[in-house]
């Protein structure tokens, strides 16, 4: 949970959002402090859903990024749940009639897993449908996550933020 409460605190800081789309999008060099709205859903009651990150980029681009300290395939189905109701509620809030003839303007989505834990075989990204069906099963949905570890030569925020993790799993294992 501390973990958790770190990366949800230091990414719902409007600088450090930013820095982590930087991150993911080194490519748009104009995106501004403005141009990001934070959109994670809480847990208000226990049990109800709830994603560690969640923010629109100039209200085209829908990221949802969770933070795993250990492996679970079951993370896919989690996020694309996320997905799902964050796409609901950004058509909500904006009154987007979705039973109309017409298509609607939808943001691009992209899912990210920040994996803190000790990388083994796992793979760079993860689908839905090869992950949990065979391959000549039907499957009418699919999402891809992509997978970010850490990396010995970066010192991005994401990578810090891993970094924090191991350094506290290190001294839990050595303090309690």
């Amino acid at each position: 949970k501390a973990r958790d409460s770190v990366f949800t605190d230091l990414f719902t800081i409007p600088e450090y959002q930013l820095q982590m789309y930087q991150t993911l999008h080194p490519e748009d060099t104009t995106i501004q402090l403005s141009d990001l709205q934070t959109i994670t859903h809480k847990s208000v009651i226990a049990g109800h859903q709830y994603n560690d990150l969640g923010f629109l980029a100039r209200d085209r681009l829908m990221i949802l990024v969770e933070a795993q300290s250990t492996w679970s395939p079951n993370i896919l189905i989690r996020i694309m749940a996320y997905a799902v109701q964050s796409l609901m509620d950004y058509f909500e809030e904006r009154e987007v009639f979705l039973y109309g003839n017409s298509k609607v303007a939808c943001p691009r989505i992209e899912l990210y897993v920040v994996y803190t834990g000790k990388r083994k075989d796992e793979p760079e990204t993860l689908t839905f449908k090869e992950l949990f069906f065979a391959a000549n099963e039907r499957c009418d949905l699919d999402a891809t996550v992509q997978m970010i570890y850490y990396k010995t030569d970066q010192t991005d925020i994401i990578n810090q933020y891993i970094m924090f993790c191991r350094v506290f799993n290190e001294q839990i294992k050595q303090f309690g």
